[in-house]
């Protein structure tokens, strides 16, 4: 999507949230599943499929939680690969809704 099709950003201002507890549990238990996960890759130097499954699926929550959002390249492409971006970055990605 090029600069001039990006539709009007969903934040005119900067809005943060507080978290409830059971948000905050969730960041707690990505945060333990990482930090579990690098302990056992030190130890073993090997991967397990299921703690990576599991971080991947916490790391969804998160992404939900917050609303990170992909970033715009210079030039108005999607930069999906790249680092997410809080949503009311100036590079934040919003997408047409259609329907």
């Amino acid at each position: 999507m090029k600069n001039h099709e990006r539709p009007t950003k969903k934040f005119s201002q900067k809005k943060y949230i507080t978290l409830t507890k059971d948000d905050t549990v969730k960041v707690l238990d990505l945060y333990n599943a990482i930090n579990n996960m690098l302990n056992d890759v030190g130890e073993t130097l090997d991967v397990d499929l299921s703690a990576l499954r599991d971080i991947r699926h916490k790391s969804n929550e998160i992404d939900h939680l917050f609303n990170f959002r992909a970033k715009v390249q210079d030039n108005g492409d999607v930069w999906s690969w790249a680092d997410s971006v809080l949503p009311d970055d100036d590079k934040a990605y919003y997408y047409h809704e259609t329907g």
